[in-house]
């Protein structure tokens, strides 16, 4: 009796996978994406999460100096989405509004979030680590993103 209730506590918790998940996942309209524009790494970075149209997923693109786009995506399973859309709640993004002023030649983040009660659309420029919270956006897109490609920031410079 105390190994089955044993073995009850250590399997317990949300489960993240499988289609009865995929059954239950609620979309709410929920996206997050980030491009930046100027970056050392390419002409045009982004990175997007969504679930409105193919279920839960992350898309990752780079435009590089030749116009050349290369995309990728990659399927989540609800409890994944549901994980990186509560750090991405967590940084109050439905506040946040355009950061300081750029300096010339400096990349510009434009970010676009929403769900189906909120959205909101801001930018932050800078060279190096953008400042709280925005810089944590990027890194929980930019980590979820890595699935498709294996590498961290894009972007060598924010990878310090």
């Amino acid at each position: 009796m105390i190994v089955a209730l044993v073995f009850l506590i250590a399997c317990g918790g949300k489960q993240h996978g499988g289609a009865e998940d995929l059954a239950y996942f609620q979309c709410k309209d929920r996206s997050a994406e980030y491009i930046v524009v100027g970056s050392l790494a390419g002409e045009e970075l982004g990175v997007a999460l969504d679930c409105k149209d193919a279920g839960p997923r992350v898309r990752r693109w780079k435009v590089d100096s030749n116009g050349t786009r290369d995309d990728a995506a990659h399927s989540l399973t609800p409890g994944e989405f549901d994980d990186v859309w509560a750090r991405i709640q967590d940084t109050g993004w439905a506040n946040l509004q355009d950061c300081g002023a750029s300096k010339a030649g400096d990349p510009v983040y434009t970010f676009d979030i929403k769900n189906d009660q909120n959205s909101a659309s801001f930018s932050c420029s800078g060279r190096g680590q953008l400042p709280f919270p925005y810089s944590s956006l990027v890194d929980e897109l930019d980590q979820v993103g890595a699935a498709i490609t294996g590498h961290a920031h894009p972007d060598p410079g924010l990878n310090e």
